[in-house]
């Protein structure tokens, strides 16, 4: 079965906060749009099998989707796999020492 990604804004705002922290703050535009096309890339795998990753058990949030995480390099990229249509929706995309519990707060 293949799966449909979307993003959701706050996902869309987070990969171009990462993007600007890295190119501008650190001086690395090059290492930056690789990290960028390396999420991308990660992301785009879960049409195939997003189930293969970690329930995110936190204990506090209470969402409809049970919430998954998915590593790529230091960084986390949250997600929920919508069974009835098939849909992928990625919430969220942080720095893996982030308070992961605390960024879902809101949703």
């Amino acid at each position: 079965m293949t799966w449909t990604v979307v993003y959701t804004e706050q996902a869309h705002t987070d990969l171009w906060s990462i993007h600007d922290y890295i190119s501008s703050t650190l001086c690395a535009p090059r290492a930056a749009s690789r990290l960028i096309d390396r999420i991308l890339d990660a992301v785009e795998a879960l049409e195939e099998y997003p189930e293969k990753f970690r329930l995110l058990h936190n204990g506090c949030h209470d969402a409809r989707y049970e919430i998954r995480i998915m590593p790529v390099g230091n960084y986390a990229v949250l997600f929920f796999a919508d069974t009835d249509t098939t849909t992928v929706n990625v919430i969220r995309i942080a720095y893996g020492a982030r308070d992961i519990p605390q960024l879902l707060n809101g949703l």
